[in-house]
């Protein structure tokens, strides 16, 4: 891959080595963003466990959420990840559909992804919860402190540069609180803090302290509060009730989730997604989205499309209750990711210089073509096509010209194709056409017709550039496949070169 071959893309989109994890091509969007060739997206990751998880998930289209340090400048990203063979070599198709500033987010959004990281059960979520808040303040360190046994003891912080980890406040914190707010500016080398204490709903005591490197304007501290305030109801303090929890957190979810008898068909629990999505207090609309003869809880899950062109994955989970057979009933919505794996496996099967269908693509063009003709007993054949003299062009005019020619002979056989069989480009100056229905002298006019485009098409051409066929008729013997038919093919069309040498 070269990189203008992706530079129509309109988002940020680069090949990474599964090998050493350097990034091997990139598009121009790519390179303003600040991701260059030869750069190591390993260092990139702020969590280098992820690289390990893109190369083990991405044997198939893959959207991941991640930080991305580039530059020393913290990114948040959305990356849909592919496998593909790069010139060769095992590499990661990366597309970033999200590529964010941290420190150019606003409040709503700085709320918005503190929310998402406890709902999501990030590893860490309040390390997010102070790396989020405090960037978005402008604070270089951050540290929170619950109150435990009399004692204000540290539960985690931002453990960024100039940090230093005070596990326990002073015993006479409350009493001499500029004492040690003195105490712990010093430490960590602050030119200003704010502190800014709180208390949860059973009467748990915290604080949480931001450390600036200039003097920080007094109106920060509301929007801090406003950070605390979605803090204690993200992380509350032993609830009377856990089941009461649990209902107040499903309620906030984007899932649909239902709870039903599997056979009355009555819905004992919906959250407000399902009741927005399926009505109130009825299976009617959810079993409406059932095929015949589905049973839930039963196979793999079932995946449908609304009239507004959304997409949805539903799965059930069968459990026993008493007497009662449940079945819970989870719907998400996977549009984005639908509409990206699409586009992945587009890329992935597609010939960046020609648009053409790749080796890949072609190959498995061929085998489905040679199963469907024997089984039907129709003819099948297959022509492998060289264009002569183009090794000329590349060595006296460069490559550019001779991509250009590859591109007008590439047009030439999709137009003349077009009805009749497909064709791929396996590599460099090299086509093949696959014509079911075709037999070998059906094949070989059509090919004159071909022959006769690309003439025209160089006519004024001094560097003799031509094209040359080779033929294989599918003859549905024992041992043939559709990898023979390909070699032959091949074999005819180098001596059909050296018949014009």
């Amino acid at each position: 891959m070269k990189n203008e071959d992706y530079n129509f893309f309109p988002l940020p989109l680069f090949t990474v080595s599964i090998k050493n994890g350097k990034i091997l091509t990139a598009n121009s969007l790519a390179h303003e963003n600040g991701i260059h060739i030869n750069a190591d997206f390993f260092d990139m990751l702020e969590e280098k466990a992820l690289f390990s998880k893109l190369v083990k998930y991405s044997h198939s289209p893959f959207r991941q959420e991640a930080k991305l340090n580039i530059n020393n400048i913290h990114y948040y990203a959305h990356i849909h990840a592919n496998e593909i063979n790069d010139d060769g070599e095992a590499s990661l198709l990366l597309l970033l559909s999200k590529l964010e500033p941290v420190s150019l987010l606003s409040e709503q959004e700085v709320i918005e992804n503190v929310i998402n990281g406890y709902k999501n059960n990030i590893k860490n979520p309040l390390f997010n919860f102070l790396l989020l808040t405090a960037q978005n303040v402008g604070a270089f360190n951050a540290s929170l402190y619950e109150k435990k046994n009399g004692r204000f003891s540290l539960c985690d912080e931002w453990r960024g540069r100039k940090c230093v980890c005070v596990p326990l406040l002073s015993e006479d914190y409350e009493r001499n609180m500029s004492t040690e707010i003195k105490r712990l500016r010093s430490l960590k080398r602050a030119e200003d803090v704010m502190c800014v204490p709180y208390q949860k709903k059973y009467g748990t005591q915290g604080l949480v302290i931001y450390f600036f490197e200039k003097r920080a304007h007094e109106l920060l501290r509301q929007r801090i509060s406003n950070y605390i305030d979605v803090y204690k109801v993200l992380a509350p303090d032993k609830p009377k009730s856990v089941l009461s929890a649990v209902e107040k957190g499903l309620e906030c979810v984007e899932q649909s989730i239902g709870i039903w008898d599997a056979e009355t068909n009555e819905l004992l629990y919906h959250n407000k997604a399902f009741r927005e999505k399926f009505g109130k207090g009825s299976t009617q609309l959810l079993i409406k989205r059932f095929p015949k003869d589905y049973k839930p809880g039963e196979g793999p899950n079932l995946v449908y499309s609304d009239s507004k062109g959304r997409c949805f994955s539903m799965s059930h989970k069968k459990t026993r209750h008493g007497k009662r057979n449940l079945i819970t009933t989870v719907v998400c919505d996977i549009t984005r990711y639908k509409k990206a794996e699409s586009r992945l496996q587009m890329l992935a099967r597609t010939d960046a210089l020609t648009g053409l269908n790749n080796r890949r693509a072609g190959l498995e063009m061929l085998d489905n073509a040679y199963s469907q003709c024997k089984q039907r007993g129709e003819p099948l054949t297959v022509c492998f096509a060289d264009i002569d003299g183009l090794k000329k062009i590349n060595d006296t005019y460069g490559h550019g010209v001779g991509d250009n020619m590859i591109r007008t002979v590439a047009g030439i056989l999709r137009k003349q194709l077009d009805g009749v069989g497909h064709v791929c480009r396996l590599g460099g100056d090299e086509f093949v056409l696959i014509m079911p229905g075709c037999k070998k002298d059906e094949a070989m006019l059509l090919t004159l017709q071909i022959e006769k485009a690309v003439n025209r098409s160089f006519l004024n051409n001094s560097d003799g550039i031509s094209i040359s066929f080779g033929f294989k008729e599918a003859e549905y013997s024992e041992g043939e496949t559709s990898s023979t038919l390909l070699s032959i093919a091949d074999f005819n069309m180098y001596k059909e070169k050296q018949k014009k040498a």
